[in-house]
């Protein structure tokens, strides 16, 4: 027989374990829990502050269009019907004309005439014969061909011209500079004391060297094939 103080005993753990409790909700938001497992839990750091998560970064603004300064001015050349027509417009400094028919441009010239543009730090055009000559930095670009100098004059009719001190790269790859690079034609260009080659960098594979060249001869460059001659 079980002793009547073993039996009060057990019977009062019996009913401490029937009292109802309230039970044990599992919070849904808790990270790392059972309940929500794609939540993971945040790590405090050291010192004890939450981790912040990090923005993605912005796409930076497209860059606004090109306007002119507002000291620069905009201008119209219009060429007489009987030299082809045409206008060259385009953004300067100044224009002044010295005649009704010969403009002059200062202050960093941009010029666009056809399939040229023109870039350079002075720049006069007789309107009559639409020759073009340029100061300082001149660079023009048609189409894939560029062509730079100290100094130019250029015909915008024929599309040939002179660079003092030039430098120039064409099609089907080459590049060349010369203390006088004339363009004689669409793909034809004479060098004088100068470098021609096909490969890019400060220091080509290759390349054709024009040293001590006397005036009366040239090195020309037409349709991609490398040639000397003696002009008479």
């Amino acid at each position: 027989m079980i002793a009547p103080q073993v039996a009060a005993a057990l019977l009062t753990l019996v009913l401490r374990q029937q009292v109802l409790l309230p039970p044990v909700v599992p919070d849904l938001e808790a990270p790392g829990s059972a309940v929500n497992p794609i939540r993971p839990t945040t790590v405090p750091s050291s010192t004890g502050e939450m981790p912040q998560a990090t923005p993605a970064p912005t796409p930076p603004p497209p860059p606004p269009p090109f306007t002119p300064a507002p000291d620069r001015i905009s201008f119209t050349l219009p060429f007489p019907a009987d030299k082809g027509g045409g206008q060259a417009t385009g953004s300067a400094g100044a224009l002044e004309y010295q005649r009704e028919d010969f403009a002059v441009l200062t202050g960093g010239v941009q010029l666009h005439y056809k399939d040229i543009d023109l870039r350079a730090e002075e720049a006069s055009v007789d309107l009559q014969t639409k020759q073009l000559t340029a100061l300082g930095n001149v660079v023009i670009d048609q189409g894939p061909t560029r062509l730079a100098g100290t100094t130019a004059t250029f015909d915008l009719e024929t599309k040939t011209g002179t660079f003092k001190n030039g430098s120039g790269n064409a099609p089907p790859g080459f590049f060349f500079t010369g203390e006088r690079v004339d363009k004689v034609g669409d793909d034809a260009y004479v060098i004088e004391k100068g470098v021609f080659t096909s490969c890019d960098g400060e220091s080509p594979s290759w390349s054709f060297h024009i040293v001590n060249c006397p005036p009366s001869h040239r090195v020309r460059s037409r349709g991609g094939v490398v040639s000397t001659y003696s002009p008479r």
